[in-house]
């Protein structure tokens, strides 16, 4: 089976936007600093994080309550049964 291949041309303008666009993304999403530890007993795992978001600039920050959204940590304790089935709990501050 043979494939055809196409070519498709973007406009130097078209490029310019998908950059800005990805750094727009990049920076609402935000620089954070984060700690996290795991801990084991028997067949009972936690996974814990923590984080602090790098501000911004005042006039660049697009989203200054995104710790609002996120929270600023996470629990996670799986259980694995004795029949091999793992059960998670996922917990979110805010």
């Amino acid at each position: 089976m043979a494939t055809k291949a196409t070519a498709s041309s973007c406009s130097t303008s078209a490029s310019r936007t998908s950059r800005t666009d990805a750094r727009q993304r990049n920076r609402a999403a935000g620089n954070r600093v984060y700690a996290q530890g795991g801990w084991e007993w028997d067949r009972l795992s936690m996974l814990a994080r923590v984080w602090h978001r790098i501000p911004d600039s005042v006039t660049l920050d697009d989203n200054p309550d995104i710790k609002d959204y996120l929270g600023r940590g996470r629990a996670r304790h799986p259980l694995q049964a004795t029949s091999g089935h793992v059960t998670s709990l996922l917990l979110r501050t805010r």
